[in-house]
């Protein structure tokens, strides 16, 4: 007794295929959504305005919006399984081609173009818009295309709400896995109550019992420019150690360089390294007048002040040379 042969089928392989999905009679797919996906791959790539005249859970069926034109794509579920096979299928297309596609939406060209927004973050909307049109021959608006910058970017960097939510899990871990860690936030209310972020005071436990066991008395104070989508100021304290090499002491991020900001950072940095007199201690700085302003802050009346040097760099910086 001979058993009977059943058909082998062409399986649709998503990694592979959904570049350039080819379609045929019998064909199967592993789920519903997978087959749709690949129907709106193909309306894009191909150029034709495509819709889903049968849309559920069993079955899909996907026409051309030109009702002259007799494409059809039907594929339903198998019995007793979740994956679909193409049932009804006629390849070709009798409408012309189109410049806009509702497929084409600002977070499927996020995607698409995910590792092209990584390498240049920086990408204008009008050469997206002609990536487009050089690309899918399609047509992209420039609310669009800065809608697909955002998205993607968000996807890069993480939503900024959903991470600046996360300091405080950050604070605990680092207390935790950093023993004798100072890290202090400075937030403000928004018109709901909620807080948000503004500052951050970080003096790592290793770091600042290494300064205190064999460092010299000196301190350097600078500020440094945050570029990208969240702006702002980097502001560091660094050491000196035997070695005369630089030795990190403490860093913090303002909404800028200020008296205000400096004299909040300064105060923190005082009670972690004790310095509660001007005896021995040099600072040298840029001679930022919020800065020096801050410093003068910090003692008493009538107290001795620490000694105050200056970067030659940014004299050197500051000289206008004549010929």
């Amino acid at each position: 007794m001979s058993r009977k042969i059943l058909p082998k089928f062409q399986e649709f392989r998503e990694d592979t295929d959904m570049a350039d999905p080819k379609f045929k009679l019998g064909m199967v797919f592993s789920s519903g959504a997978v087959f749709k996906n690949a129907i709106r791959e193909y309306s894009i790539k191909a150029g034709k305005e495509l819709k889903f005249k049968v849309n559920d859970r069993n079955r899909v069926r996907a026409v051309c919006k030109d009702e002259s034109c007799k494409w059809v794509c039907y594929a339903s579920e198998m019995k007793d399984t979740t994956t679909f096979q193409i049932k009804t299928y006629v390849p070709e297309h009798t409408c012309a081609r189109r410049n806009k596609n509702i497929f084409c939406t600002a977070t499927w060209m996020s995607n698409k173009y995910l590792e092209e927004f990584k390498d240049n973050e920086s990408w204008s909307s009008i050469k997206f818009m002609n990536k487009i049109q050089k690309d899918l021959i399609l047509d992209c608006s420039r609310t669009k295309a800065w809608r697909t910058k955002k998205k993607a970017l968000e996807i890069i960097e993480g939503s900024y709400a959903h991470q600046y939510a996360r300091l405080w899990d950050y604070e605990a871990e680092l207390k935790k896995t950093n023993p004798g860690t100072t890290i202090e936030f400075l937030t403000e209310a928004d018109e709901e109550g909620n807080p948000i972020f503004k500052r951050v005071y970080i003096c790592y436990g290793g770091c600042k019992a290494g300064f205190k066991a064999g460092c010299r008395a000196v301190i350097g104070l600078d500020g440094f420019h945050i570029k990208g989508h969240q702006t702002g100021q980097l502001l560091t304290a660094i050491g000196i150690d035997p070695n005369n090499g630089m030795f990190h002491v403490a860093f913090a991020v303002v909404e800028s360089e200020c008296k205000e900001s400096w004299a909040w950072f300064l105060n923190y940095l005082r009670d972690d390294i004790n310095i509660y007199n001007g005896y021995h201690w040099t600072f040298i700085t840029d001679k930022h007048k919020g800065l020096i302003e801050a410093l003068n802050g910090m003692w008493e009346e009538g107290s001795v002040q620490a000694e105050h040097r200056h970067y030659a760099c940014h004299w050197q910086s500051n000289f206008t040379w004549v010929k």
